[in-house]
């Protein structure tokens, strides 16, 4: 497995990382450099990269019973949110179930926890079921194996 190190969100050195995902990692963390910390995509961008930071140290311990399998899903879920942060930054509108967060990204009013929520909405409630599990069915894994999907969710 390809690795290299990953410092956590403090900018301590923690163990190894697998690629694929210390490349999302690295993605989320320059998004998180570019963007003003009350910025709405920027309070569910924070909360995204804790969470994938997590999965990235748990794949390296061997937590999951079918790294191969969460590794994937992890990086193609990831790339579905890149999407819509290319597609804004290059003026054209985020998909539909991201807009919220995105038309609301600046107004402060809204509290962090709820761009937070907005964020997970969409890409949990639209992009993982619609989205991610089918390119995951190239891996021969549906379906989905559930032991490893309850750890992820444990």
């Amino acid at each position: 497995m390809n690795k290299s190190q990953v410092p956590t969100p403090s900018g301590e050195s923690t163990a190894s990382s697998p690629g694929p995902v210390a490349a999302v990692i690295e993605r989320m963390r320059n998004i998180r450099g570019r963007l003003d910390p009350r910025d709405g995509v920027a309070c569910f961008n924070r909360m995204y990269l804790q969470v994938t930071e997590l999965v990235g140290q748990n794949l390296v311990d061997g937590f999951f019973e079918d790294n191969t399998f969460i590794e994937r899903l992890d990086v193609i879920f990831a790339e579905l949110y890149f999407r819509n942060i290319d597609a804004v930054e290059s003026g054209q509108r985020a998909d539909p179930s991201w807009r919220p967060l995105f038309d609301a990204r600046s107004n402060r009013v809204v509290w962090p926890i709820q761009f937070a929520f907005a964020g997970m909405n969409a890409h949990i409630n639209h992009d993982l079921p619609l989205r991610s599990l089918p390119p995951v069915k190239n891996l021969g894994k549906i379906p989905i194996p559930r032991p490893s999907m309850r750890t992820i969710n444990a």
